[in-house]
C-alpha cells in the first residue's frame, strides 16, 4: 500500500509540480528512508503514527549522523507527503504537525569568512584550463549564491555578458536573472577564451561548463573541487557548494542588502525562507554595537 501511494505521490510532483529529476531523486530517496523505517518498526498503517513514532524516525536519522540540513530536507519532503495523504484522504489528518521542531543550535548552517573564502580561490592552477574553469565555477557561486544544480545545468546562452547577468532554472523550472560582479566577469570570459575550447576537444555541448571528458560537468565533480580547494587551503571545515551559498547570502546581509532582493536572487518562494541567512557573525554584530551605541566606548 505505501509503495503505490509513494509511486503517486512522485507522480504528482513530477507532472503537476514539475519538479527536476534531481529533486525527484531526493523526495524518492528521503521517502524511501522513511518507509524502510517504518517497516523495521512494523509500522504500516500510516493512520496510526504517532507523535513518538515521528520523533522517534528523527531521532534515528540524527542518530545516523546526519548534517542540520539534511534533517531538514527529511522533515520538509516528510510536510510535503502527509499534506498528499491528506488531501487524498489516506491520513485523516496531517501527521507533519506531529514532527518535532529543529533545535535552536542547529538553525545557522556554515559559512565562510572573505579570508577563508580568498584563501581558497587562490588555490588553482591556472597555468592550466582546468585551474582557470575551477577559479571561474568558485567565483561564480559566491558571488551569485545559485544552487550547484544550477550552476551544472547552465547553458552558454544563459550568459549576458554585455549586462553581467546569468538567466537562471531554478526549482519548479522557474526562470530568474541573477546578476555577477567585475570579478566573476573576468573569471568568466577567461573560461571562454583560454579554458572551454581546450576542455571541448572541437566538440560541442550546449552547457557551459565541461569536464575533461568535454562533457557537461556532475553535482558531484563540483563538491569533489570544492573539498579539494578547501583542504589545500587548510580550511577548519569542509565546505560544500552551499557553504559558497550561504557565504554569499550572509555577506550580502552584512554589507545591507534587503531579504526581498535576497529572495529574488536567491530563487526562494517564500521570503521566510531566507529568514534562515539573517544571522550574522558575531564579529559582525560586534563591529555594528561599538559603532552605532552610544555607551559602547
Amino acid at each position: 500500500m505505501t509503495a503505490k501511494i509513494l509511486d503517486e505521490f512522485l507522480f504528482e510532483l513530477r507532472v503537476e509540480k514539475k519538479l527536476s529529476n534531481n529533486t525527484l531523486e531526493n523526495y524518492h530517496r528521503d521517502l524511501r528512508c522513511f518507509l524502510d523505517h517504518l517497516a523495521q518498526e512494523k509500522k504500516q498503517d500510516l493512520n496510526q503514527l504517532s507523535r513518538v513514532d515521528l520523533e522517534t524516525y528523527i531521532s534515528f536519522l540524527r542518530n545516523k549522523g546526519l548534517a542540520f540540513r539534511s534533517i531538514a530536507r527529511h522533515k520538509s519532503t516528510l510536510q510535503s507527503f502527509f499534506l498528499f495523504c491528506q488531501r487524498r484522504g489516506i491520513c485523516k489528518e496531517n501527521k507533519s504537525s506531529f514532527l518535532p521542531r529543529a533545535r535552536m543550535h542547529e538553525k545557522l548552517p556554515q559559512f565562510l569568512h572573505l579570508q577563508e573564502i580568498e584563501a581558497m580561490f587562490d588555490r588553482p592552477n591556472l597555468e592550466k584550463p582546468l585551474g582557470v574553469r575551477d577559479r571561474c565555477i568558485l567565483e561564480l557561486l559566491y558571488a551569485t549564491g545559485i544552487r550547484v544544480s544550477e550552476l551544472t545545468c547552465a547553458k552558454t546562452t544563459d550568459f549576458d555578458l554585455q549586462e553581467s547577468f546569468i538567466r537562471v532554472t531554478g526549482k519548479g523550472n522557474k526562470t530568474r536573472l541573477v546578476p555577477f560582479g567585475e570579478e566573476s566577469q573576468h573569471w568568466i570570459e577567461r573560461y571562454i577564451k583560454e579554458s572551454r575550447p581546450t576542455l571541448l576537444k572541437e566538440k560541442v555541448t550546449k552547457f557551459f561548463f565541461v569536464s575533461q571528458q568535454s562533457k557537461a560537468m556532475s553535482r558531484q565533480s563540483i563538491w569533489n573541487l570544492i573539498k579539494k580547494y578547501s583542504r589545500m587551503a587548510g580550511l577548519s571545515i569542509s565546505p560544500s557548494p552551499h557553504t559558497l551559498r550561504h557565504s554569499f547570502a550572509t555577506h550580502m546581509l552584512e554589507a545591507g542588502a534587503d531579504l526581498r532582493s535576497l529572495q529574488e536572487m536567491l530563487g526562494h518562494a517564500s521570503i521566510a525562507t531566507v529568514e534562515i541567512y539573517t544571522h550574522l557573525s558575531q564579529d559582525h554584530i560586534k563591529t555594528v554595537f561599538d559603532t552605532y551605541h552610544p555607551r559602547a566606548k
